[in-house]
């Protein structure tokens, strides 16, 4: 059975709690994967991580974090095949849906605030530190 983890600072962490939550597959009803249910141990560790990181990433030049953006953006783009099964398998979204979900996510990261001018002004001047991973699983339209 597929384990998934906490991700702070770098590491995974099955964290401090015994409560454990069930990733149901919405397709065929079947358990695919176990998942720890954080708590307050797990919050302010990931308060702390990201507390700790801020400073350095806000030293870091407008253009250097627009680098980073693009990156990750690459690296979701590389795997993009991987991320829409995993998306469709956990929302039970067919696969073109799922693609065109982490496509739009890329596409609205790329033209609002991964753009070096886009970071040099209005909210993104000054970096409050690294934006979380978590993919949305709808989308407005």
């Amino acid at each position: 059975m597929r384990e998934v983890f906490h991700y702070i600072q770098g590491r995974q962490s099955a964290g401090e709690s015994s409560r454990r939550g069930e990733v149901f597959d919405p397709a065929t009803g079947q358990v695919q994967a176990h998942v720890p249910l954080g708590g307050a141990a797990e919050l302010k560790a990931a308060m702390n991580a990201a507390l700790a990181a801020q400073p350095d990433w806000a030293a870091v030049s407008a253009q250097r974090r627009s680098q980073v953006l693009f990156r990750f953006k690459a690296l979701i783009e590389q795997h993009l095949g991987t991320l829409a099964r995993l998306l469709s398998s956990e929302h039970g979204k067919v696969l073109a849906d799922a693609r065109g979900d982490i496509r739009r996510s890329c596409s609205r990261a790329s033209t609002r605030k991964g753009s070096a001018p886009g970071l040099m002004s209005g909210p993104y001047a000054s970096p409050w530190g690294w934006p979380p991973a978590l993919p949305p699983s709808t989308f407005r339209r």
